[in-house]
């Protein structure tokens, strides 16, 4: 297992960047029990009262490991869930348990499904069902679980640059059909999807211009609106991510320049002109942008130019606090992503260091105390 030195694991002199106090007060960075090294980002997905973690090993497995207090993790839990994975697995929470999306190589390129009613014991790998048209292979699915009382994912799967979407019920025992989003070529990044009651949204880069796109369904996933422009100055170099919430949508990116950027919409369909989380932090090239979100606001999260993770919070997206050291030392994975889920009134960081995955359990001093109403977390890329 390869680590780095002691100081580049540990150096984490936390505080914010400038003067301004922050809503968010980091912790103390955990290495994450693990066997075998890390070649993915960490994903991550939580609530009150527990979180599981998955990546990717360098033998192409996803592993998982549980942890009930977002602190300490429960090493004798930590096991292999999927083999011969092609890209990095995510996950999402939904009322009845944890579900882990990713692409099998070894199965076609396809898209299979695990699912834990407890973040222990999971259920055995299954295909999303794939038509013949829409072929295999392309980008990493994303996934999200609706809170309303039943789990339900949606995984959007790429196939020859269109966005295609899959919708389960309950435990992801059963799956839909694939459901045609968007016939557009999208760019190089993998779509999101997030979800708040009954809406779904999805978000993705079209090629042909390095624009953000939009797209939403009030009918769990069975019919998709028109496309909606999110910006339109051929800017976006990074995944699109995506965050839903009482209060409307949130979506993030990495422009040009290497600044990161956000834009609210109440409804999805009309977006605010673009918003930088942080003015004088240039994002790695290899990154985009974690998001979580409660009826409070929204949680970014990011991995700078030297390798640094950071985060900031906004509570509507028209503004951000300014953003806090939470961790040091990332590895530049290609479509590298910073974990974000929130845990109860706090809020738990994920991402790989030395090979290794880390955690970070930070306070978040919310205007309020509420639970997350979206579990979105934010999708892996290639």
């Amino acid at each position: 297992m390869v680590q780095r030195s002691l100081h580049k694991a540990l150096l984490f002199l936390l505080t914010p960047i400038a003067g301004v106090c922050s809503l968010i007060i980091p912790g103390t960075p955990q290495v994450i029990p693990h066997s075998t090294s890390v070649i993915s980002s960490t994903s991550v997905a939580g609530s009150s009262s527990g979180a599981v973690a998955v990546w990717k090993d360098s033998t192409g497995a996803a592993w998982q490991i549980s942890s009930h207090d977002g602190i300490s993790w429960n090493a004798g839990s930590s096991s292999i869930i999927m083999t011969n994975l092609f890209h990095a697995p995510e996950i999402c929470k939904g009322p009845l348990g944890y579900g882990v999306v990713a692409y099998i190589l070894g199965m076609g390129g396809n898209p299979y499904f695990v699912f834990s009613s407890n973040g222990l014991s999971w259920s055995m790998a299954q295909q999303i069902p794939v038509p013949i048209s829409v072929g295999t292979g392309g980008f990493s699915p994303s996934i999200a679980g609706n809170a309303q009382g039943f789990m339900t994912t949606y995984a959007l799967i790429p196939s020859g640059g269109n966005v295609y979407g899959y919708s389960s019920f309950y435990d992801g025992s059963v799956w839909s059909m694939a459901t045609l989003i968007n016939l557009t070529t999208i760019g190089g990044e993998s779509p999101s999807v997030a979800v708040y009651q009954n809406t779904f949204i999805a978000t993705w880069v079209d090629n042909t211009n390095q624009n953000a796109q939009s797209v939403i369904s009030t009918d769990m996933g069975s019919s998709w609106s028109a496309p909606s422009v999110i910006t339109n100055d051929n800017s976006v170099s990074s995944q699109v991510t995506v965050s839903a919430t009482s209060n409307g949508f949130l979506a993030a990116w990495v422009d040009v320049s290497g600044n990161a950027q956000s834009s609210f919409s109440s409804d999805a369909m009309t977006w605010s002109p673009p918003v930088q989380i942080a003015s004088d932090i240039k994002t790695s090239n290899e990154t985009a942008i974690g998001l979580s979100g409660t009826s409070d606001g929204y949680i970014a999260a990011w991995q700078d130019s030297m390798d640094n993770a950071y985060a900031s919070f906004s509570e509507d997206g028209s503004s951000w606090m300014d953003p806090v050291q939470i961790g040091t030392g990332l590895d530049s994975i290609s479509g590298s992503i910073i974990g974000v889920s929130f845990f109860g009134s706090k809020c738990l960081f994920t991402w790989t260091s030395g090979s290794a995955p880390y955690s970070n359990l930070c306070q978040v001093g919310l205007p309020s105390s509420s639970s997350p109403h979206s579990y979105k977390r934010p999708s892996n890329r290639r």
